[in-house]
């Protein structure tokens, strides 16, 4: 059962060299599992950043993540009880412990992406949802990794195409900021800080200025984590 698994001891240290190199896919009941590892505020302020759905301790949901773990090589069994491997263990320490946090929102005409950026000690780990309920798991390193990493997804969406807007928002712990960069043609760009999540009322026409790419990027690159 969920209250037998010793996985407190098989977590990878937070300061260890060897980190994941390349993405690694977790489902969102494993996601689950790994977040009801310890019963943190940071636990379940990432829950909600992940737009995991709130189920109880010993739900189905929590079971299956820590089958598939077991089953896809990403946990191991010793003595009766689960053990996390590197990856899952870090994914897990993070999960649970991270209250700095970065999320990017790609809006278009015909698409809309994002990702989740959370930072712990010296790992920043990137989430990516992709379809069926599957997140992408990459983990970059600090200092500048975070806000690297926005950037380019950010400036490539954007220079993608016209009638796209990025949104980024974030908390380092000294509360949340935001700005939004829109690209409505070949050489327009406007920027807006201070952006009201969905369902707020939205802002003023007049509280987006025109500028040039480069200043809308900048101001872009001022809000990560």
């Amino acid at each position: 059962r969920r209250g037998e698994q010793n996985t407190g001891a098989a977590m990878s240290s937070p300061g260890s060299e060897t980190k994941p190199a390349a993405p690694t896919s977790l489902t969102a009941h494993e996601l689950r599992y790994l977040l009801d590892l310890e019963s943190s505020a940071a636990a379940r302020a990432n829950l909600r950043r992940l737009n995991l759905p709130a189920v109880a301790d010993d739900s189905d949901a929590v079971e299956a993540g820590a089958a598939t773990l077991l089953v896809r090589g990403l946990a191991q069994l010793a003595d009766g009880k689960l053990r996390l491997g590197e990856i899952a263990g870090l994914v897990g320490y993070v999960l649970t412990h991270a209250s700095t946090w970065t999320e990017l929102a790609l809006i278009g005409v015909d698409v809309a992406d994002g990702a989740l950026l959370l930072t712990e000690d010296d790992v920043t780990l990137l989430f990516i949802p992709r379809p069926l309920a599957i997140f992408d798991v990459l983990a970059l390193r600090r200092p500048s990794g975070a806000r690297e990493m926005v950037m380019s997804l950010a400036t490539a969406f954007l220079d993608g195409g016209h009638d796209r807007i990025a949104v980024v928002r974030a908390d380092g712990g000294s509360g949340e900021r935001s700005a939004a960069v829109i690209r409505t043609g070949p050489d327009r760009w406007r920027v807006a800080v201070d952006v009201p999540r969905p369902g707020a009322p939205e802002l003023p026409e007049s509280s987006y200025l025109d500028t040039d790419r480069a200043s809308a990027l900048r101001t872009l690159a001022q809000v990560p984590a």
